[in-house]
């Protein structure tokens, strides 16, 4: 079988859009899909790479990750709001890990010998082996991932009151390196640290966002 990211695409559109649907997403352009809520835009996206960072990650360039999160228009200056965001616009955003294990993994060409051979693997990227034999295999435990991890972080961070209870608890990952390694099954959360400028900016932007509400 012959395989590259367009038939990549296909497979994880054909598995997880219906899924989507079902969750409200209406929206779908390529890799990318979003729903609209009362006060956000919600994006689930599987970013390809490059030749460049393929080689440095250590996979097939159509290998693949995932991200999820929310975006809050209203927190935006006007002249900035974009109508459909990428995850770099998201107000939360989170990167769902696969559960599979994978150790084929070899960054900037290394090839380790001995016992540590093809023993690299990574949380946060679904390995797609050169002949697709696995394709169907990593699209499945993808989709499992939005389901298990993606949807209920986007459901929770679309309501701005859970939304602002997270920003007063959230500690960040001081490792980030470590946990993409080790962290299987187990969503990354990108937010702010507490007390943070941007911390501090989100919690009084929501909070005002409520009381222009009620």
């Amino acid at each position: 079988m012959s395989v590259d990211g367009r038939i990549v695409g296909q497979a994880l559109s054909a598995t997880i859009k219906p899924l989507l649907r079902d969750l409200g997403f209406d929206r779908f352009q390529g890799r990318h899909s979003w729903r609209r809520t009362e006060y956000t835009v919600d994006l689930v996206t599987f970013p390809s790479m490059n030749a460049y960072t393929a080689d440095g990650v250590g996979c097939t360039t159509f290998s693949f990750g995932c991200g999820a999160g929310v975006y809050y228009p209203d927190l935006e200056v006007v002249s900035k709001r974009v109508e459909w965001p990428r995850d770099y616009h998201l107000t939360f955003r989170s990167n769902p890990r696969k559960t599979l294990r994978q150790p084929l993994f070899h960054p900037w060409g290394e090839m380790p010998v001995g016992d540590q051979a093809w023993r690299r693997d990574r949380a946060d990227v679904w390995y797609v082996l050169e002949d697709g034999s696995n394709l169907d295999e990593v699209v499945a435990d993808a989709a499992d991932a939005v389901a298990k991890q993606a949807i209920p972080f986007i459901r929770l961070h679309d309501d701005p009151e859970e939304a602002l209870r997270s920003l007063r608890t959230f500690v960040p990952v001081e490792d980030l390196e470590s946990t993409q390694l080790r962290d299987f099954g187990k969503l990354n959360v990108w937010a702010p640290g507490i007390g943070s400028p941007r911390n501090l900016q989100l919690i009084e932007q929501l909070s005002d966002l409520l009381a222009a509400r009620k």
